[in-house]
């Protein structure tokens, strides 16, 4: 069975979505939403969909595409793994298409 993948809209809208549930529990956030936030700062060579901060602790959430983004996560997880006030998260296709039918 083959994965699932998002389209360009279903991530943009999927990003959105999040990023407006981070703003709602109170962090700040940059997420790579057009007109809406400002983008977050590049890491390990590679923009995430959003960076939310609240005190000292700081989340990454990058929303898979499909396995064309394994370079991506790879470049984030291991900055993750080295930075403890960061911590990734990553919605996977089927969790993002199941927030967006709610």
């Amino acid at each position: 069975m083959q994965a699932m993948q998002l389209s360009v809209s279903e991530h943009d809208r999927a990003v959105r979505h999040y990023a407006m549930r981070m703003l709602a529990d109170g962090f700040e956030v940059k997420a790579r939403v057009e007109g809406w936030f400002q983008e977050p700062d590049t890491i390990g060579g590679y923009r995430p969909d959003i960076v939310a901060r609240k005190n000292n602790h700081c989340i990454i959430i990058e929303i898979k595409k499909g396995e064309i983004d394994w370079p991506k996560i790879k470049a984030l997880e291991a900055f993750a793994s080295i930075r403890p006030e960061f911590q990734l998260q990553l919605i996977t296709p089927e969790i993002a298409s199941k927030e967006l039918r709610r």
